[in-house]
């Protein structure tokens, strides 16, 4: 038999999905692993416009890249690469990764995020993202207040410092037990490192 279209395999796995087949038994009906039926729905969920391409010869890795963003992204990036000279799949995940975070950056609750989140599977380790990157850094600034207050509670003082780099050179490390401070290094990118036992 000719080999299914990596799109029409994906509509036919989301097809059994919607019907009430678990992912497992997708997978053994179909003689893959269970991660590659969640790769092939990821790409049943792309805008129509990208689905086409893939079919019209567009590579699958490039694809796959493209299941990271929402439809508007994607949509974007298909416009963008009718104007490339050359792209590859890297580029593709590097523009939809632009004005994402990734959720295991958050010092909040996730229950306190209110907006989507998008997953790349098809990286080593499966990452998922905030789309909202608004929404994100409000909620990690408040989760830095947060922390902030707990350790001036305890601490001799606690300071948030906001700018790229922390300055280590300008505290000394104390003997533990010993009166010190915290440094709260809350990074541009939505970083957070804790700096204790600090002296000025």
């Amino acid at each position: 038999r000719e080999q299914l279209n990596p799109i029409d395999e994906a509509e036919a796995f989301a097809g059994l999905v919607r019907n009430g087949v678990v992912i497992e038994d997708v997978a053994a009906k179909a003689g893959v692993s269970p991660a590659t039926v969640k790769r092939r729905l990821a790409l049943a969920s792309l805008c129509d416009e990208a689905k086409t391409a893939v079919r019209a010869g567009d590579s699958l890795a490039v694809a796959e890249a493209l299941t990271i963003g929402t439809h508007d992204e994607q949509r974007r990036a298909l416009q963008w690469m009718e104007s490339a000279y050359h792209y590859t799949a890297d580029d593709i995940r590097g523009m939809m990764l632009d004005d994402k975070v990734s959720v295991a950056r958050a010092i909040f609750p996730i229950e306190r995020y209110e907006g989507t989140v998008s997953h790349d599977l098809f990286e080593d380790d499966e990452t998922t993202y905030f789309d909202d990157i608004e929404q994100f850094q409000r909620l990690q600034t408040e989760a830095v207040e947060e922390l902030a207050a707990r350790h001036r509670e305890t601490a001799l003082w606690a300071e948030v410092v906001t700018d790229w780099h922390f300055s280590s050179w300008q505290y000394d490390k104390v003997e533990e037990g010993d009166p010190a401070g915290v440094i709260i290094h809350f990074k541009p990118t939505g970083v957070v490192e804790v700096h204790e036992g600090l002296l000025k």
